[in-house]
């Protein structure tokens, strides 16, 4: 059985973590059960001292590590990457990155030149990522949208409002929160629903804007994402809420007006805060069969560029 060594930021990131669910899907879905190993690039781990997590560390036999997959942006390109590479480059590990979004390119970029394959998640990270690497870059969707196993799409009619803060360590800004809290002012005097947030931090918040909602939290990705699937329509301004929506087949509203990602949004069908008014139980189960011949092209255009070079 082969060993994937896979880079995340798990505890530290829930889009990083629904995008590492669904590239071990993707990879899954190429070469079948494997071995699925950690290089964990959250910021409270010091690779220098003897205080560690269950992860790769500069000290891991790299002999049993087939492949390595960087699946996600946030520190891809950071000194806390460095360890990974160097496994990487001194041992000849096959290289993918998927997903990748935006971000600056720094000395540490340069190591990742051996990668066999490069695919982003929006169209205009196509031209800066070809001009770093001097190579041809693929444009797909984010592989978030493969976070849930299979589709689940929920039929008891139930909304799901995803919560964010204004301000605050990964706040959406004065404008995206007033465009998210009028659309929530929108269909909660029309539909039934609960309230999820993604951070602890956000849980009082969301409390005192819904009191009489259901507000929910969880700390573990996996029931998060199982969650979601109980619900026909999500409404969210953060993008991988959408994401992990949308691999379920569920289809989702995303509330940002002013994101440098929401060209990502692209990826999972969502309607924008403009369609607001087109948006009914006809519409929305419109979209959710969309969404499936959606996921199955993505997946199979994925595979289509994974097979050479892993099978």
């Amino acid at each position: 059985m082969k060993t994937v060594l896979y880079k995340t930021t798990r505890g530290w990131n829930i889009g990083d973590e629904l995008i590492l669910r669904g590239t071990i899907n993707l990879i899954k879905a190429t070469i079948g059960e494997h071995n699925a190993i950690l290089y964990n690039c959250h910021p409270s781990i010091n690779r220098q001292s003897l205080q560690r997590d269950d992860s790769v560390f500069g000290d891991y036999d790299p002999s049993i590590i087939d492949l390595a997959v960087i699946a996600g942006t946030p520190e891809t390109f950071t000194q806390r990457m460095r360890t990974f590479y160097e496994i990487v480059n001194n041992n000849k590990i096959p290289l993918l990155i998927l997903g990748a979004g935006d971000i600056d390119f720094t000395t540490v970029s340069e190591m990742a030149n051996s990668a066999k394959l490069i695919t982003v998640r929006q169209e205009d990270l196509i031209e800066r990522y070809s001009a770093f690497f001097g190579r041809s870059v693929k444009c797909i969707p984010c592989p978030a949208l493969f976070a849930a196993n299979e589709l689940s799409y929920g039929s008891n009619g139930r909304y799901l409002f995803v919560y964010d803060a204004e301000g605050g360590w990964q706040g959406i800004g004065e404008k995206n929160y007033a465009t998210t809290d009028d659309c929530f002012d929108y269909f909660e005097k029309r539909v039934d629903f609960d309230v999820v947030c993604h951070r602890c931090d956000e849980l009082p918040l969301a409390k005192k804007r819904f009191p009489k909602a259901t507000v929910r939290y969880f700390y573990n990705v996996n029931d998060l994402i199982d969650f979601y699937g109980n619900y026909s329509f999500v409404i969210s301004p953060r993008i991988h809420g959408c994401g992990l929506a949308a691999s379920f087949g569920i289809p989702s509203l995303c509330t940002l007006v002013d994101d440098f990602r929401l060209g990502a949004v692209d990826g999972f069908l969502s309607f924008r805060p403009q369609d607001i008014k087109t948006i009914n139980a006809e519409t929305i189960l419109k979209r959710s069969t969309e969404l499936a011949i959606h996921r199955a092209k993505t997946e199979a255009a994925y595979i289509k560029l994974l097979s050479p070079l892993l099978v």
